[in-house]
């Protein structure tokens, strides 16, 4: 069994090397250097030296194994217009969710159908390869590789494996996010999200209000003062209200009741 001593010399590129020669699968440098980390993690607390066994072991369980708080289940393209479009079925968290999206393509599409769902990333870059048809004779596979971004929790790789590329693709998308740990935590932030989108709505609607309580205040306000004027003086306003001081005060008071 074929066996490297992980260290800041070789240890990557005798990663990188095993995992070609013996799974057959091509790492973009990039992800070489954020999957020897994870290797280094376990020698360091298991020991120096793995296998080829091993790497796999590590490798399927930080990429391609994982399932939560995201797990793909099938997807469905459609075409709207000029635009890509993808009916998305996964589980967030172990509940079944049917996402729709649009986008330029495929991996565009979904991802904006994952951004309908609270879990926002972005694709980096993106690449796919193919891997030799195992010795049992199967066909052979597309393996993609997917850097995403997800703001503050920084960037990473994801990877898919499938004999249809365009599901590869979106298995890579899934793998990331969960390397990511997107998911329940961005549910929680988008409920944030709402909520504060309702107070400021709340809020602009109340100055909305405010702003026209205020502007009839001020209208109000207009036959206040002829009013003051008019009960010290002779005229029509005096004999037709006799006691325009009196209304003049109860105009004003309702104008400061509207404006506060």
């Amino acid at each position: 069994d074929s066996v490297i001593r992980v260290n800041s010399q070789s240890g990557k590129g005798g990663i990188a090397y095993l995992m070609e020669t013996e799974h057959g699968i091509v790492m973009p440098r990039r992800l070489q250097v954020e999957f020897s980390g994870i290797v280094q993690q376990h020698t360091d607390t298991h020991g120096g030296e793995v296998s080829a066994d091993d790497i796999w072991r590590l490798f399927s369980g930080a990429y391609l194994e994982s399932t939560a708080p995201l797990r793909y289940r099938e997807h469905h393209l459609f075409e709207h217009g000029s635009a890509q479009g993808i009916r998305l079925k996964v589980d967030i968290d172990g509940t079944t969710h049917i996402l729709v999206g649009e986008g330029n393509g495929p991996i565009n599409a979904a991802v904006h159908a994952l951004q309908n769902a609270g879990i926002a990333v972005q694709v980096r870059s993106y690449e796919e390869r193919s891997m030799a048809p195992s010795c049992e004779g199967g066909n052979a596979q597309a393996c993609a590789f997917m850097e995403i971004a997800g703001g503050e929790r920084g960037e990473c790789y994801g990877v898919g494996i499938d004999g249809n590329i365009v599901t590869a693709s979106l298995k890579a998308l899934v793998s990331g996010v969960n390397r990511l740990g997107i998911g329940r935590l961005d549910q929680a932030e988008q409920i944030y999200r709402d909520t504060l989108a309702i107070q400021i709505e709340a809020k602009s609607a109340h100055s909305e209000t405010f702003g026209t309580r205020n502007n009839l205040a001020m209208l109000l306000m207009l036959p206040v003062f002829p009013l003051l004027f008019a009960a010290y003086l002779p005229g029509r306003i005096k004999t037709a209200m006799k006691h325009p001081m009196l209304v003049a005060v109860k105009i004003w008071a309702l104008a400061h009741l509207l404006a506060n």
